[in-house]
């Protein structure tokens, strides 16, 4: 079964309060053009650059906030040896190592910086850049996890949810020899299947998101936002591919280019090649604090 969303009113009012509070971890992330803010069913996941670097739940009228200790270890420690004598290690203030709080949201994403590859970071400046993108990592099982999801409008008023699976230049998964598929068309295949599978559940839970995303100021694309509240949405069911990361030589090579004819031949409009992501500017939330400044 696939679910989003956060159902629970309380824990969305406990969000909106803390948000009147500047000094609050919650009203940092909110506006931090550098992380994403993704939904899921009944907790929230921050992204910076692919990781994961705060699930927040509500349970017993407490916000809750887990964090892989990998991304809680300062960066800017000075004495970063701990000593051992006869093979035991001291761990004396060995609290004074990590980040004490979630407030500290730079440390936390200076910390997490080495954990995240061509691929997520890729991704990331996809989310900064685009402001239809309403989730990421989108899991359904252990084995299909799409990388974006943005809100699309599709002639004057349909709209519908479009998946994308990004992939960095130097991915083997987007060649193969001969008359052999790349392996990210039996992806994509599988997406598009799974997608079918669980398209009333998909629906549903999306508009709850973006109720969710309103209420919670986290809107980058307010018209869109509105849209699936009050109209009608629909699924795409063949996913997007996206390639980035390559410069117009590499874009040009003859050893490439069979690569991206073949995969041009399967997919059509669905591939996508973006070259060098970041040379867009990114874009920026324009979110207002409660006094509306």
């Amino acid at each position: 079964m696939f679910k989003r969303g956060i159902e629970n009113q309380a824990f969305i009012d406990a969000l909106k309060e803390l948000f009147n509070d500047k000094n609050s971890f919650w009203y940092k992330i909110v506006n931090d053009n550098d992380l994403f803010i993704a939904i899921r069913d009944e907790y929230i996941n921050v992204y910076y650059k692919g990781n994961s670097i705060c699930k927040l739940s509500f349970n017993n009228g407490k916000l809750v906030n887990e964090t892989h200790y990998k991304y809680l270890l300062n960066p800017n420690l000075s004495d970063i040896y701990v000593k051992a004598i006869d093979g035991t290690f001291e761990h004396q203030n060995s609290e004074m190592k990590f980040i004490p709080s979630l407030s500290d949201i730079d440390l936390i994403k200076t910390a997490s910086n080495p954990y995240s590859g061509e691929e997520k970071s890729g991704v990331h400046l996809m989310l900064k850049k685009w402001d239809d993108v309403i989730d990421t990592e989108i899991a359904f099982d252990d084995s299909s996890r799409i990388d974006l999801l943005k809100i699309e409008k599709k002639g004057n008023s349909e709209l519908k949810l479009v998946f994308y699976e990004a992939k960095h230049f130097s991915n083997p998964e987007i060649r193969a020899q001969g008359q052999d598929e790349p392996k990210v068309i039996n992806q994509l295949k599988r997406y598009e299947g799974t997608l079918k599978l669980h398209e009333s559940e998909i629906l549903e839970s999306y508009k709850i998101v973006c109720r969710n995303k309103k209420d919670l100021e986290i809107v980058k694309n307010c018209n869109l936002i509105d849209g699936v509240l009050n109209n009608k949405l629909s699924i795409d069911f063949q996913p997007k591919l996206i390639i980035f990361g390559f410069d117009q030589d590499q874009k040009d090579g003859r050893v490439w280019k069979q690569h991206k004819d073949k995969l041009q031949t399967i997919l059509g409009d669905r591939l996508e090649l973006k070259g060098n992501i970041q040379k867009s500017p990114p874009y920026a939330r324009n979110i207002k604090s409660k006094d509306g400044h």
